[in-house]
C-alpha cells in the first residue's frame, strides 16, 4: 500500500452524506488506502444509515440538508485544518494531501483547491470568479488568469478551520441548493484567499443523486432574496468546431447593453473574442 502522506495528525476530512451509501464505502475506502490514520468525520442524512466504525459516523434528521450537514461536521473539527469532500470523490496517487496541508499550514493561503478529475465526462472541474453590479450576479466561468486565486472553487479542499469557522455562516434554510455559492461569496466579502493548485487531483465518480426537485426551487429563492439578486449571467469561453466566442448568458432577463466595467472584465479573463448574447 503506497502511503502519500505519513502525518495527518493536523486535519480532519469532513463529509456530507444523503442515500449514497456505496459511493461512501468507495470514497472512505480509498482515503484509507493513502492516508490510513487520517481523521474522517462522516454527517449523514440517509433515512435509514448504516453505521461505519472506520470514521465520526454522526446521523442527522434526513430533512436537515447540506448546510447544516457541513456546519454540524466543522463544528466536530478539533485541528488545525480540514479537508472538505463529496462522497463520490476517490483518492488516487495524484491525491498529495501533503503538498496541501503544507502550503496552507505555512504559505498565505486560507483555502487550497485540487483538481477534480471527472471520469465519466474525462474532463477536470474548475473554477470560477463573481461580480455583482447593480442585482446582478456575473459569474465568469474558467477565467484565464496569470495567478490562481479564484472566488469560488468545488467541495475539494483543504482549509484553516479556525478561519472558516468564523466566516462559514452557511445559512440553514439552503438545504438544497446555492449554499455553495453563499459560502464562496461570504468568503470573498471577507477577503479569503482561495487558491487553485492543479498539480494534486482527486477522482469523481458518477453516482445516483436524489434529485430535491421543487425544494432546492425554494432554496433558489431564497437565495437570490437574500443576496437582492435580480438577473443572473453566466460568461464563459466557447471553443466549438474551431469557433471561438464569448457567452454572455442570461437566466432572468436579457441584458442588450453590457455594463463598462464588466466588459473590461470580460476582454480581461477572456481575450478579445467576439461575444454572443443569449436568454434562457
Amino acid at each position: 500500500m503506497l502511503k502519500l502522506w505519513t502525518t495527518t495528525k493536523n486535519i480532519t476530512a469532513i463529509v456530507a452524506t444523503h442515500e449514497r451509501e456505496k459511493a461512501l464505502d468507495n470514497m472512505v475506502s480509498s482515503f484509507r488506502d493513502f492516508f490510513p490514520d487520517l481523521k474522517i468525520i462522516v454527517v449523514d442524512s440517509s433515512s435509514t444509515p448504516h453505521k461505519r466504525d472506520d470514521v465520526n459516523h454522526v446521523f442527522v434528521d434526513p430533512e436537515s440538508g447540506i448546510s447544516t450537514q457541513r456546519n454540524t461536521a466543522l463544528d466536530l473539527v478539533t485541528t488545525e485544518l480540514f479537508l472538505l469532500l463529496d462522497d463520490d470523490f476517490v483518492c488516487t496517487e495524484k491525491t498529495c494531501l501533503s503538498l496541501l496541508i503544507e502550503w496552507v499550514s505555512w504559505w498565505i493561503y486560507d483555502v487550497l483547491w485540487w483538481a477534480v478529475n471527472n471520469i465519466w465526462r474525462e474532463e477536470y472541474e474548475f473554477h470560477w470568479d463573481y461580480q455583482i453590479l447593480e442585482n446582478v450576479l456575473y459569474h465568469f466561468i474558467d477565467p484565464v488568469k496569470e495567478s490562481f486565486k479564484y472566488d469560488t472553487i468545488f467541495n475539494f479542499f483543504v482549509a484553516k478551520t479556525s478561519l472558516i469557522k468564523n466566516a462559514w455562516g452557511r445559512d440553514s434554510q439552503l438545504k438544497y441548493a446555492k449554499e455553495h455559492d453563499d459560502f464562496f461569496l461570504n468568503l470573498k466579502r471577507n477577503e479569503t484567499i482561495v487558491w487553485y493548485n492543479k498539480s494534486v487531483a482527486v477522482d469523481h465518480y458518477s453516482y445516483k443523486t436524489y434529485h430535491w426537485g421543487a425544494k432546492s426551487e425554494h432554496c433558489v429563492k431564497h437565495w437570490l432574496s437574500k443576496r437582492n439578486i435580480k438577473n443572473k449571467v453566466e460568461i464563459r469561453l466557447i471553443d466549438k468546431n474551431d469557433i471561438k466566442y464569448i457567452s454572455f448568458h442570461c437566466f432572468m432577463e436579457k441584458i442588450n447593453i453590457i455594463p463598462e466595467v464588466i466588459l473590461e472584465e470580460i476582454k480581461k479573463n477572456y481575450w478579445n473574442y467576439p461575444i454572443k448574447i443569449t436568454h434562457a
